[in-house]
């Protein structure tokens, strides 16, 4: 198939993709003005794509209300918006249900009070955001820096307030620096990091172990250690690959010559540029320095890499001196247990509410009780004043 023909197809498949998400989330958009590339000569056009911050201007003076699948207009409950200050009248149209307002400031609370009321139903409003001058698009041809300066409008769910900033995905036809017609947009989260209060609050009986295995004691009897921890533990699952190699530094650079000899060594079973792999049986380091020192110099250094035993299990009578006489080194123990967040987040500078019953399971260091208060650092996504993703990513130290 030709590069031309693959480039289409691509870029249909793309926007095929973009415009089915964009529609499953009732987002449209218009733009004021024009981007419409006006050029005598314009370049040819490309489907690109692009990320860019834009700023909430104000809202359209209406809510739409509504719930896929459902007829709402001979719904008579929701004549109780009427109740909300703020509403001027309702107006009841394809199934759904268009909320005039007295001042398009007040979207936000209005539409907060109509979900308080009637939590299972959409409410959308039609924002107005500000694009910046330029936004970096990626084309099939590389990256380009096209002219927006635009204001375009979108259907959101009216949590953002006006002059805040959310982060927008763009998608629209390509010419030189401007793009040709109206790009289509929507909403994504915005992407930050917050340090949050939580509790422990709970600890179960599932556990994890980790030994570090110095390299001349690599060659362990895993079956054996199996064997023993089977009849302390429940639901034991035991990973272990000794590490078979050494590196040396000045290796790579050596010639073809050094590196054959190295290769002929009896317990060598290969060469990679500084790796020398091994029989797992090798584990006299003072004869394997001697040797490639012999071949190579005696400046030349040798790294002997620790290997690593991994085990889970499941013990209500865990005993740590039990895994030390199976597995002959001290491991390092983990234990599952439900992480609680609460109260708010600082992220970038605003407050958030964190959203209830928020709980990681994690596996940590056995050192922790239950109702203990930690710091735990969250990867965050937010749209407006609304958390929509957490992720923990590491306990505070």
């Amino acid at each position: 198939m030709e590069r031309d023909t693959l480039i289409k197809v691509f870029t249909l498949l793309l926007v095929a993709a973009f415009m089915l998400e964009l529609f499953s989330m009732r987002s449209s958009v218009t733009n004021t003005p024009s981007l419409n590339n006006t050029s005598p000569n314009p370049e040819p056009s490309l489907y690109g794509t692009g990320q860019t911050s834009a700023t909430l201007l104000s809202y359209r003076e209406y809510l739409n209300v509504f719930k896929t699948g459902r007829d709402l207009t001979a719904n008579s409950s929701l004549g109780e918006i009427m109740n909300i200050d703020g509403v001027g009248y309702l107006n009841r149209q394809g199934g759904a249900l268009i909320v005039i307002l007295d001042q398009s400031s007040n979207a936000p609370l209005i539409a907060s009070e109509i979900k308080q009321k009637f939590p299972d139903l959409n409410v959308t409003a039609v924002g107005q955001f500000e694009l910046p001058p330029t936004v970096e698009f990626t084309t099939s041809e590389g990256k380009k820096n096209v002219s927006m300066n635009a204001v375009i409008e979108l259907e959101v769910e009216p949590d953002i307030l006006p002059g805040d900033n959310v982060t927008l995905s763009l998608i629209g036809l390509v010419s030189g620096d401007s793009l040709t017609g109206t790009p289509l947009a929507k909403v994504i989260p915005t992407p930050g990091e917050a340090l949050a209060n939580a509790t422990i609050k709970n600890a179960t009986y599932d556990y994890g172990a980790v030994a570090i295995i110095p390299w001349e004691s690599r060659n362990l009897d895993a079956s054996s250690i199996r064997e023993a921890l089977s009849e302390e533990v429940e639901n034991l699952s035991v990973n272990y690959s000794p590490r078979s190699f050494v590196l040396v530094n000045s290796l790579d650079s050596a010639s073809d010559e050094i590196v054959k000899k190295v290769e002929n060594l009896s317990y060598v079973t290969g060469v990679f540029s500084t790796e020398v792999d091994l029989i797992n049986e090798m584990n006299d380091s003072e004869k394997l320095g001697s040797d490639i020192k012999g071949i190579l110099g005696n400046n030349t250094t040798i790294d002997y890499p620790s290997s690593m035993i991994q085990m889970t299990f499941h013990s209500e009578n865990l005993s740590k001196d039990g895994l030390f006489r199976s597995i002959g080194w001290t491991p390092v123990v983990y234990r599952m247990v439900s992480i609680e967040v609460g109260g708010k987040l600082n992220i970038s500078g605003v407050g958030y509410d964190v959203p209830s019953n928020t709980t990681f399971d994690e596996m940590l260091v056995d050192s922790y009780s239950v109702g203990q208060k930690i710091g735990v650092w969250l990867n965050t996504g937010t749209i407006g004043r609304r958390i929509v993703s957490l992720k923990l990513d590491r306990i505070a130290e």
